[in-house]
């Protein structure tokens, strides 16, 4: 997990560093909440641009940004 928070008064958000989307399903139905239909979920993907806590490398690798990265995309053109 990369961080997590509430949203508003009753909503919150949790930011999961997974290879792909079906990790990040593997992950949030373990919740316990979730799994008994408490509260329910929306995967999005999410790009770190900026970040004046993470380094400019770990925003590459996490973003895949770096050619050596399997999750590499280049910039279209």
């Amino acid at each position: 997990m990369f961080g997590a928070g509430q949203l508003g008064h009753d909503q919150g958000m949790f930011i999961l560093i997974c290879q792909d989307e079906s990790e990040a399903h593997a992950i949030v139905d373990k919740d316990p909440y979730l799994r008994e239909k408490l509260r329910d979920y929306e995967i999005l993907p999410w790009r770190l641009n900026m970040s004046c806590v993470v380094d400019v490398e770990t925003r590459a690798s996490l973003n895949g940004d770096d050619p050596s990265n399997p999750r590499y995309q280049p910039p279209k053109s």
